[in-house]
């Protein structure tokens, strides 16, 4: 079974929250989790109290319109760190592809990263996943496009991007934390 694209992920979300009774949840998610969030808020913004986004990127990989993805380097480093998955030697692994990226991460941080993988999948849903949210998008997946000021606000989505179910979400309102 392939994984599920963005339009499958957000009708998953539909379906929980149909399921448990909830009309207007705070939807939370990081890095590339929060995307059906803001793809169900963009459709169907009345069901939406607000959404916690933590460090959201549309994509992973470098690519020439995404100059700010990670490199070759990275990806191979992450590929080869599952190879520990579900052991403590993973968060060592982790911790040697983000260095690639220039993060270092702590001991603390590398101990999490081992134990949580012990705790949220198989290795082989984990390489799954790998191939899903690190490489790329799956065909099909609609990207994300939020705008965040009054530049990014100015760009019309294209008929193209209309298409693929992309939405400027002109009512956000994006908020930071101090030091972040």
């Amino acid at each position: 079974m392939p994984p599920p694209n963005l339009e499958t992920r957000v009708s998953d979300l539909q379906l929980v929250l149909e399921t448990v009774g909830s009309e207007r949840p705070v939807l939370a998610g990081i890095n590339e989790a929060g995307a059906p969030n803001v793809v169900f808020a963009a459709t169907q913004p009345e069901r939406v109290r607000s959404i916690a986004w933590l460090e959201p990127f549309p994509r992973v990989v470098w690519a020439p319109d995404f100059p700010w993805g990670v490199k070759h380097p990275y990806v191979e480093r992450e590929e080869s760190s599952l190879d520990l998955w579900d052991t403590n030697d993973y968060g060592e692994a982790w911790a040697e592809a983000e260095a690639a990226t220039g993060m270092t991460l702590s001991s603390e941080q590398r101990l999490m990263a081992g134990m949580m993988s012990r705790h949220t999948g198989t290795p082989d849903v984990a390489r799954k996943l790998d191939v899903y949210l690190v490489r790329d998008r799956p065909p099909g997946g609609a990207p994300v496009r939020p705008s965040t000021g009054p530049a990014a606000r100015s760009q019309p989505v294209s008929a193209q991007d209309r298409g693929r179910g992309v939405r400027r979400l002109d009512h956000a309102r994006c908020h930071g934390r101090a030091g972040a």
